[in-house]
C-alpha cells in the first residue's frame, strides 16, 4: 500500500484557518494560498502562468501572531543498522545520504552501492528497505521580522 510521505521543507500553521501551508522564508516570512478569504487579512493577490493566487506576509508582530507552529522537516532514515540523512523523492525511492544523521554528506559509510550525485555520496532505495524517522526542528519566525 502506498503511503503519502509529506516532503521535506518549511511548514506553518495559519491559525483562522487552521491550515497547515508552505512556509516560505527566504525574502521574508510569507505562504501563498488559493483562498480568496486571505484577502480579508491583507493578503495580496498575485498571478502566476494565469493562475491567481493569494500571498499573505507576516511582517508586522502583530501578523505574525497568526502564525503557529513553525517547523522545517526533514528525515532520517535507518538503513542496515545505520542512520542516514533522507531525501524523499517520488515514492517508492527513498534517496540516502552517506554517513551519520547530521546532515553532512562527507561522513562515510561500509554499506555497499552508493555513489556520488550532485557532490553528496547517495544511494537510491526503496521505502520498504529503511525506516523514516520524521525530524520536525522547530523555528522561530520573530527572527525574520523586518528590523
Amino acid at each position: 500500500m502506498m503511503k503519502k510521505i509529506k516532503k521535506a521543507d518549511r511548514y506553518v500553521t495559519f491559525i483562522p484557518f487552521n491550515e497547515e501551508t508552505h512556509l516560505f522564508i527566504d525574502d521574508g516570512i510569507h505562504f501563498t494560498s488559493t483562498n480568496a478569504k486571505l484577502l480579508e487579512y491583507g493578503a495580496d493577490i498575485k498571478s502566476y502562468e494565469g493562475r491567481t493566487y493569494y500571498e499573505y506576509s507576516a511582517d508586522t508582530p502583530d501578523k505574525l501572531k497568526l502564525f503557529t507552529n513553525a517547523y522545517d522537516l526533514r528525515y532520517k532514515a535507518l538503513y542496515q543498522g545505520e542512520g542516514f540523512s533522507a531525501g524523499v523523492s517520488s515514492y517508492p525511492q527513498i534517496i540516502l545520504f552517506a554517513g551519520t544523521f547530521d546532515y553532512g554528506a562527507s561522513a562515510t559509510t561500509t554499506i555497499k552501492g552508493f555513489e556520488i550525485e550532485a557532490g553528496n555520496w547517495v544511494k537510491k532505495v526503496d521505502i520498504s528497505e529503511v525506516t523514516l524517522i520524521p525530524i520536525k526542528i522547530p523555528i522561530d519566525l520573530s527572527q525574520y521580522l523586518p528590523s
